[in-house]
């Protein structure tokens, strides 16, 4: 498995559980540790880890009853009763990893290319290892180092917007301000922009009752010069992908605070306010015809790149990781013969996920006709095999 993060730790568990002997391959030399970042349950997904992983949710998880519409002076414009369930990154990989031997977790391995054989596949990596496998699985995300092996003339399509991220521990929030968003999931809309705000459980603290307010506002950014600065982090270095919490440049901060006491509620720019180091993801599409290369396969965002207004990108790296070890198991551990069983339906969701946030993010950022009330904008996992 090459990937430690989130898709290739539940891929770890998924192919263990059929009987496989799996290795996690991480590039990164220290444990990884997430920005705080949000992440939507879909019941995919709840279903998957449950059932397979043997997590138990209701400790790493919050529940909302409904989805709300706040508009100006925190008026309530509509609402419905809708369940949902959140988790933040850290609570997650917390949780997969106590399920996963550490032994077979390495860090600081970074894998620059395979060899196939008639009866398996070596991966290379720059210290000088080789590792001999059955089948190598690259979950390692948007620079997926296998989509530049197996695919180099795939790229990334720049949205034309970014999303700013954060998230502010419940006991920094008024506790009016915390009413409005601990049972819910909450959207303000703004000209060309909506937000989505969420409880979470608290990333900044190993507490399993801590609470935390989440937020994603998307925002239009042209590429271009003002793209270029506004990806540019302290050190000076661009980076055209994330700005992780720490590195996004005061006056940017400031900035978008100034924006959200603007165009926001107030309880919605309470929390950007209080917001001590908000984070920046540029965001792109990008859909591969193919994920299984011989003995090799890609899922996650190593294969489909998508915007997260559906939220449910981890899911669908879920769902192609368990759909790969049932293949396996049904056919009896014949890698190829699972590859080409398993392939078709996995690219046709992947497929189907991207063109649908690109659809969502178009109505939003683009056609200003966000309805946070639609079906069309509720998110989900919708595609073959569901």
């Amino acid at each position: 498995m090459i990937g430690g993060s989130l898709g290739g730790l539940m891929a770890a568990l998924a192919l263990r559980g059929v009987g496989c002997e799996v290795d996690v391959y991480e590039r990164v030399p220290q444990r990884l540790v997430g920005n705080g970042a949000g992440l939507r349950i879909v019941p995919e997904m709840a279903r998957l880890l449950e059932q397979r992983a043997g997590i138990d949710l209701s400790e790493v998880s919050t529940f909302v009853t409904r989805y709300r519409h706040l508009g100006a002076g925190n008026r309530i414009v509509s609402e419905k009763l809708t369940p949902g369930q959140f988790t933040s990154w850290g609570s997650l990989h917390r949780a997969l990893t106590l399920g996963f031997d550490p032994a077979r977790y390495h860090l600081g391995a970074s894998c620059e290319a395979v060899t196939q054989r008639a009866d398996g596949i070596d991966a290379h990596f720059a210290d000088g290892r080789t590792a001999r496998a059955d089948l190598v699985v690259f979950a390692d995300g948007i620079l997926s180092t296998g989509r530049r092996l197996f695919a180099p003339e795939a790229e990334l399509s720049y949205a034309g917007y970014v999303g700013w991220r954060g998230f502010v521990p419940q006991a920094a929030l008024l506790d009016e301000t915390w009413e409005l968003f601990a049972d819910s999931v909450t959207y303000g809309v703004s000209p060309y922009s909506h937000i989505s705000v969420y409880p979470i459980p608290d990333p900044s603290t190993d507490r399993r009752d801590a609470r935390a307010v989440n937020f994603v506002w998307y925002r239009n950014v042209a590429e271009s010069a003002e793209f270029d600065a506004l990806m540019t982090d302290r050190a000076g270095v661009m980076r055209p992908i994330s700005l992780s919490a720490g590195a996004v440049r005061p006056q940017f901060i400031a900035a978008v605070k100034a924006e959200a006491r603007r165009l926001m509620p107030p309880a919605v720019a309470e929390v950007i306010g209080k917001t001590d180091e908000p984070f920046l993801q540029a965001l792109y599409d990008l859909a591969l015809p193919r994920m299984a290369y011989g003995r090799a396969c890609l899922i996650g965002d190593a294969a489909f790149v998508s915007r997260p207004h559906a939220g449910a990108a981890t899911t669908k790296a879920a769902v192609n990781a368990w759909h790969l070890a049932d293949c396996l198991r049904e056919t009896q551990g014949d890698v190829d013969a699972a590859l080409k069983a398993w392939e078709p339906t996995q690219v046709e969701l992947g497929r189907s996920f991207v063109e649908r946030n690109r659809r969502m993010g178009q109505a939003s950022l683009v056609e200003n006709r966000f309805n946070p009330t639609d079906p069309d904008h509720m998110p989900g996992l919708r595609g073959p095999g569901q």
